[in-house]
């Protein structure tokens, strides 16, 4: 910063108004530090502010001190009793000033302390039904999760109890000789009739009521290109009750399915039989109807 920039821009003067941005004051109290004259021209420049701020004062406290004298003046040429009269009223009006004002402060005070109070009880009743929510949303929870167990629980009795009569089926299909010693063993005969408009005659399977067990054995001429066998049998209505796969032949060259005798009621049913091919595909061998009576 250089001496015609600084008269060009009246440094000094911007400098002691504090009109200076932060960068170019620094930069000028760099300057005038090491500057005689400049530091001269700035002297001079406060000294003349200085003379400003004085005549400005006085032109304020003039009028001020007018009103005074002439207020006082007034006064003076008032009787005594309106003197009296006025002392009174002025010592009423600042006794009376205060105590309005603290009136005016205890009405805001209670307006805020009502407001308040009106606010606690709203989130009082806010937090009471949000605690009641919470406490519903966690009975219906606990209710759902007991509800979910017991369901569990009776599904995987069922489960257990399914897989147990496939196993005693399963165990019973492997080993007909002793099954066939508890077990009645009735043959499914393929009986088509010989006239195609005609339906196939069904199988009738006489079950008494003390069986336990029952064999089918359905009676199909054995294909060598067969390796495994699945069947399937349904209600009527096609309603799936049993279905079983990876069958093989006994040594008797055939097959022998036990099941309990529980799982038939009196009605007409279709047992399907299916072979699994060397060349990894089923074919269709045989559907056989059959009808279920008890005694």
């Amino acid at each position: 910063m250089d001496h015609p920039f600084i008269e060009e821009h009246n440094i000094p003067y911007l400098y002691l108004l504090g009109k200076l941005p932060a960068e170019e004051q620094e930069h000028f109290e760099e300057h005038f530090i090491v500057c005689p004259e400049c530091l001269n021209r700035l002297e001079m420049t406060e000294g003349f502010i200085d003379s400003l701020k004085t005549i400005a004062r006085e032109d304020i406290l003039r009028p001020q001190a007018y009103v005074q004298a002439g207020i006082l003046a007034w006064i003076a040429r008032l009787s005594r009793k309106r003197q009296a009269m006025l002392l009174s009223i002025t010592i009423l009006l600042l006794v009376s000033l205060p105590a309005a004002l603290f009136v005016a402060e205890m009405k805001r005070v209670r307006g805020e302390l009502d407001q308040a109070k009106i606010a606690y009880v709203d989130r009082q009743r806010q937090f009471e039904e949000q605690r009641q929510t919470v406490q519903k949303l966690e009975k219906e929870l606990q209710e759902t999760r007991l509800k979910s167990a017991e369901q569990r629980q009776r599904l995987e009795t069922e489960l257990e109890r399914e897989r147990q009569e496939r196993t005693r089926l399963a165990d019973g299909t492997n080993r007909p000789g002793r099954l066939h010693a508890i077990a009645t063993v009735f043959s499914l005969i393929n009986t088509r009739s010989a006239d195609p408009t005609q339906p196939s005659a069904k199988n009738e399977i006489v079950i008494s009521r003390s069986s336990q067990f029952i064999v089918l054995s359905p009676e199909f001429d054995p294909d060598p290109d067969i390796q495994t066998y699945r069947g399937a049998i349904t209600t009527d209505d096609n309603r799936l009750i049993w279905r079983g796969d990876k069958l093989r032949l006994n040594l008797k060259g055939t097959i022998e399915l036990g099941f309990s005798a529980r799982l038939f009621r009196p009605s007409g049913y279709l047992f399907t039989l299916e072979g699994f091919t060397k060349q990894g595909n089923y074919i269709h061998i045989s559907k056989y109807p059959f009808t279920v009576t008890i005694k």
